[in-house]
């Protein structure tokens, strides 16, 4: 968001580089462990606002990128900290591996951060996975 030109609502990519794979998993595969993306708009660290958090629309965007069938892959997806999906299986709800799917959720209130949970089922074989977050402000 530094960069010259770019303006609120822009996109934002996450891009990470260098050799091998990069997996987040929980600490020592524990649910309650899960990994977690914060996100801390910078106007809103400068100042505190004793008005009601604003609200977001939150646009969550998965991909399955493995030859992964139904039922091998399902997670939890929490925003600030209340359950928005649960049992999420991306194959299932895309139909199979290698397709892509939006999740939309309204009105969720980020006063000072976006808090992004992600948290397997225990008898998943793969981690959860999450390709993408767009925030558009209502």
């Amino acid at each position: 968001i530094q960069r010259p030109g770019w303006k609120s609502g822009n996109a934002i990519a996450f891009m990470i580089s260098g050799v091998g794979a990069r997996t987040a998993c929980s600490y020592e595969n524990h649910a309650t462990k899960a990994a977690r993306l914060t996100i801390t708009p910078a106007s809103q660290v400068a100042e505190k606002q004793e008005a009601p958090a604003p609200a977001y629309t939150v646009k969550l965007f998965f991909a399955e990128p493995l030859d992964v069938g139904q039922g091998e892959r399902v997670f939890d997806v929490a925003l600030q900290d209340r359950t928005v999906l649960h049992d999420f299986d991306i194959a299932k709800q895309t139909g199979g591996p290698l397709q892509s799917i939006v999740k939309q959720f309204s009105h969720i209130p980020i006063a000072d951060e976006l808090t992004i949970s992600l948290t397997p089922q225990s008898d998943s074989q793969h981690g959860p996975l999450l390709n993408g977050v767009e925030l558009i402000a209502e």
